[in-house]
This record gives C-alpha cells, structure tokens and sequence, in this order.
C-alpha cells in the first residue's frame, strides 16, 4: 500500500461518493479515507467491522471537522477498497471469490 497513491486515489474519486455533500471538498474527509487506508494495511485478514472500534479511537485522537458517524463512510470504502472487498465501484479491479 502506497499513502501517496491512496491520496490521490481518493481525492480523484472522492466528489463521486454517495455520502458526500456538494459543500464538502476533499480535505474534509481526507483524515477519515487515510484512517481506513492505513488501518487495512496495518490489519490484513480483518474486516472492517472487527475493527471499527479501533479505527473510531484512532481518528477521534485528533480534532476533525467530520463526526465519527459520518467520517465512518470515507473510513469504510477506503478500507474496503485496500482489503480487496470488490463493489461495483471497482470494477476495473476484478472479480472476488469467497
């Protein structure tokens, strides 16, 4: 995992995800999609669920502008998209079997 091409990663795609408000530019949510990059990596073979609780305690050490409730988003799909779970977002990534 590279955090410099995850950046940029998220912050080209960034303006398409569902839970992002018209208002809200990437710097917003660039502490939350770094929380879930970096927590994959440090936690393979886990789900993001297992370790939602840790992932929360990590970003909430720092003030943010985002909530936990909301940032969770941005934490999630960059966590997904690091520990391989496919959506229709990645599809150019291929296909998974469980």
């Amino acid at each position: 995992m590279n955090p410099n091409e995850e950046e940029k990663h998220w912050r080209e795609h960034h303006e398409k995800q569902p839970f992002v408000k018209p208002d809200q530019t990437y710097e917003h949510w660039a502490p939350a999609y770094r929380t879930g990059y970096e927590g994959a990596h440090k936690n393979p073979g886990k789900n993001f669920s297992e370790m939602e609780t840790d992932l929360e305690a990590e970003y909430s050490k720092q003030r943010h502008v985002l909530p936990w409730d909301e940032a969770k988003n941005a934490a999630k799909v960059a966590w997904d998209r690091i520990g391989g779970v496919i959506t229709s977002r990645y599809v150019s990534r291929g296909v998974r079997y469980d």
